[in-house]
């Protein structure tokens, strides 16, 4: 089966279905839980699964920008070891160092979620909302 490009009106039309669907039966998995953010977590995430969209802008801004920067510059992989330590990016060494080889050998698009390394990392959608409709491959809904 050949996989169909995702729309805005399809990403609705699917939405719909997943909605109706999830309503139609019962999640044991979710039995008992009282965290609104873990059945957000839980829904999006299977929602997500259920799909596959274009993630070439779905990465944090600053890191991504930032990433361009150094490869503008002449970066090495270890400037980009050294951005990732001050962004305080969970990667041990070994990680790291294959994460800047990748970035250096195919540089990542700039992203436009917000990204906060707290104790959790949470997305903030204010950016890719602003640039919803102007930039390439952000696309706005109504």
């Amino acid at each position: 089966m050949t996989k169909q490009n995702l729309t805005i009106d399809l990403l609705c039309k699917e939405a719909g279905l997943f909605a109706a669907d999830e309503s139609a039966h019962d999640e044991p998995s979710l039995y008992g839980v009282t965290d609104g953010k873990a059945v957000g977590t839980y829904l999006e995430h299977k929602f997500q699964r259920n799909l596959s969209v274009d993630q070439s802008r779905t990465a944090d801004f600053q890191t991504t920008s930032g990433l361009r920067k150094i490869l503008e510059n002449n970066g090495n992989t270890d400037d980009v070891i050294a951005f990732f330590s001050e962004r305080m990016l969970p990667v041990d060494e070994i990680q790291a160092l294959e994460l800047a080889e990748k970035v250096i050998s195919n540089p990542p698009e700039i992203g436009y979620l917000t990204i906060s390394n707290a104790l959790q990392w949470r997305l903030q959608y204010s950016r890719v909302i602003q640039e919803a409709g102007i930039v390439l491959g952000i696309s706005k809904v109504y």
